[in-house]
């Protein structure tokens, strides 16, 4: 049971603030106790959610549906600021952990709540929600829209950030943790050298050997990407033996392609990889066409261009990702390019 005297350890632990040796011993007091990392599990999901910027109205779907009610036709396109995270309560529009740490004893009983439901923070065009899974050998899935994001904590305190338009199926057999992903996902894994954790993406394995890694593997997508931020894994293709795994550690992107060939890149910028768990859009040199199709998944709306041309193009950008506007300002800015919303498509042109 976690006591009042380790909120002030714990705020510093979810904020990143600790250094390496109090981070290895605040995750070796968690790990002795698994209804003390399960308790802790269910308040770092409440600390992310109370993170997130303060309310702002949809002033698009307001609109429409004022306009559908008085029979107005179809409404003149307005600048569209997608719904941020709703708070849980005024007190948790929080900035830093240092403001936040107070607040956490008032979480605890939320958390108690959390251990046997679900929590959820539902929005306009975005979800946080924090789900528990049991360890069962009967598979559990787990499915995000575009425009939705979920917490999801396993049976065996390991957590996943599940990325917009994303499907995770996680169940237990043979001693197995097994994890088939299509999207994108942070995985957070409880290291059991006795129980494998394995997730299969594509034409990818990724076997967690004590680590925090991200794989992404969206539909369409011509390879899989790895990328750990702590500890190890191993990377292989589907089918190959376990010891022909490539060794992947922190900051290094695994890269497998359609015919099971696998690249890494050291010392690798965990900003870009991570970016959207902190609601930032980063990319480095990256192809317009690549960067529409993460932004169209994120606010859920259609972006097209006038000129196919337009998407081979390369920028760098790092900007929140709040408003649509903001974000399809920083493309469109530095190759002079405009855009018109009508809707919920935006034309680039």
């Amino acid at each position: 049971m976690i006591q009042e005297t380790d909120y002030r350890r714990l705020a510093r632990y979810f904020a990143g603030e600790c250094t390496d040796s109090e981070r290895a011993e605040t995750e070796a007091w968690l790990s002795a106790d698994p209804s003390r990392r399960y308790e802790a599990e269910q308040l770092r999901g409440l600390w992310s959610a109370s993170e997130r910027p303060a309310w702002e109205p949809n002033t698009d779907v307001a609109w429409t549906r004022v306009a559908t009610r008085l029979h107005i036709g179809d409404p003149a396109p307005l600048t569209l600021m997608p719904a941020a995270s709703t708070p849980l309560s005024g007190k948790f529009r929080w900035r830093s952990s240092a403001s936040r740490q107070w607040a956490i004893p008032a979480l605890v009983s939320a958390a108690i709540v959390a251990a046997s439901a679900v929590v959820y923070v539902t929005l306009e065009r975005r979800e946080i929600a924090v789900r528990h899974a049991p360890a069962a050998t009967q598979p559990h899935e787990f499915r995000t829209a575009r425009g939705q994001r979920a917490v999801i904590v396993l049976g065996d305190g390991s957590r996943v950030e599940l990325g917009a338009a994303s499907v995770l199926r996680f169940e237990e057999s043979n001693g197995t943790r097994r994890v088939d992903l299509e999207g994108q996902a942070v995985f957070d894994v409880v290291h059991d050298t006795l129980r494998p954790f394995v997730v299969r993406s594509a034409n990818a394995i990724t076997e967690d050997l004590g680590t925090r890694f991200t794989v992404r593997a969206y539909r369409g997508e011509s390879r899989v990407q790895v990328f750990v931020a702590s500890g190890r894994v191993a990377l292989r293709a589907v089918g190959s033996p376990s010891s022909s795994g490539t060794l992947l550690g922190p900051n290094d992107l695994g890269v497998l392609d359609s015919v099971g060939r696998a690249t890494v890149r050291n010392g690798v910028d965990s900003t870009t990889h991570l970016a959207w768990t902190r609601d930032r859009f980063v990319f480095d040199n990256t192809r317009v066409g690549d960067i529409i199709d993460e932004v169209s998944r994120w606010f859920d709306v259609e972006i097209r261009v006038s000129d196919p041309a337009i998407l081979e193009r390369r920028i760098t950008m790092n900007v929140p990702a709040r408003s649509l506007s903001e974000v399809i300002g920083a493309v469109t800015a530095p190759l002079r390019l405009r855009s018109e919303k009508r809707g919920s498509l935006v034309v680039i042109q």
